[in-house]
């Protein structure tokens, strides 16, 4: 019989991208996203019979998982989303998507005052997955409500495993794609 492996994204919070922010104020974007609450949602995929759930140390990866499941297993700063580097302190304002987007291609170049390098990063990665594909040893199914950045290598790491999805991974918050073990 196959394991199962579910990589959700995390539901929407509820935090507004529209005011623009000075650069110099962009740790404290940050910190306020992190602590935003869920925006109300209901799944509009099916919810699968997982039983074993792993989230992280984000506030939004256990509140969703929360909503979806009832319950989480293993809550665990492994696999919380890669971090974003501060912005240089710029006399400029931008909106809040614009500051995120410029912090993650920073740190894609290398970047990492205030944040994990790249290297870390991924080796945490591997981590996850190995983390993850070990536990399917006792539940058949399991489940990692995690982030866009995570999942996006995650799967590329679940497939080192021999873990294959028959879909491209679900980018839409409150999604999920299944890996199943070959």
């Amino acid at each position: 019989m196959s394991a199962h492996i579910y990589l959700y994204r995390h539901a929407a919070v509820d935090f507004d991208n529209t005011e623009r922010v000075a650069f110099r104020d962009f740790r404290a974007l940050v910190d306020a996203y992190n602590a935003a609450p869920l925006v109300a949602f209901l799944p509009t995929q099916p919810t699968p019979r997982c039983d074993y759930i792993f989230t992280s140390s984000l506030r939004r990866s256990p509140d969703t998982a929360m909503e979806v499941f009832g319950f989480m297993d293993v809550n665990d700063p492994v696999f919380r989303e890669a971090e974003l580097p501060d912005l240089p302190a710029l006399p400029f304002r931008a909106k809040p998507k614009t500051l995120f987007a410029i912090s993650r291609v920073l740190w894609f170049l290398g970047r990492r005052k205030n944040c994990e390098s790249r290297d870390r990063f991924f080796a945490r990665v591997d981590r996850a997955a190995k983390l993850m594909v070990r536990a399917t040893g006792d539940h058949p199914c399991v489940a990692l409500i995690g982030h866009g950045v995570l999942n996006h290598f995650m799967s590329r790491a679940l497939r080192k495993h021999n873990f294959r999805s028959d879909k491209p991974l679900s980018r839409r918050y409150g999604h999920y794609t299944l890996f199943a073990s070959v």
